[in-house]
This record gives structure tokens, sequence and C-alpha cells, in this order.
């Protein structure tokens, strides 16, 4: 049984690293060939930065949305916990 809790814990330890990891990459569509001889050029029209609509101001969490984190939370604790 204790083998079967140090697996569990590994599997999951594992999958959030993947996540946390894997959490900002985007797949986009390939940049097209360069122009030959063109070196003013930017690097990809895709890789270019929006600026944010809201001018720059940190954005809030609504009361549903804090609600529906704390609730996943709370279940991903008590799974977790019912393991030991």
């Amino acid at each position: 049984m204790s083998n079967l809790k140090m697996l569990v814990v590994a599997i999951s330890l594992t999958c959030v690293l993947a996540v946390t990891a894997f959490a900002g990459e985007l797949q986009g569509p390939p940049c097209p060939p360069p122009i030959p001889g063109e070196t003013e050029a930017p690097p990809c029209a895709t890789a270019q930065l929006l600026e944010d609509s809201n001018g720059g101001e940190p954005q809030t969490l609504t009361s549903a949305e804090t609600a529906l984190l704390t609730t996943i939370a709370d279940i991903s604790v008590g799974a977790l916990l019912l393991i030991f």
C-alpha cells in the first residue's frame, strides 16, 4: 500500500510539473519564408506583441471565478487526502 501511495504522489507531481512547463507554449501558424535580401523585416508577424486592451491595468478575478477556483482547490486537496 505504501508503494501505491508513493506511485500516486509521483504521478500527480509529474502531471503538475508538466502542466506548468507547457503552460505558456502556444502552437501558432508557421512563419512565411523571408524575402531574399530583406533585412529590415520583422522576424514573424505572429511574434509581435499585442497591447493590452485595458491599458496595462492588472486584471482581477470576479467572485464567480474566485468561487470556482476555490471549489477546484478544495476538491483536489480532498482527493489527495483520501489517498493518505
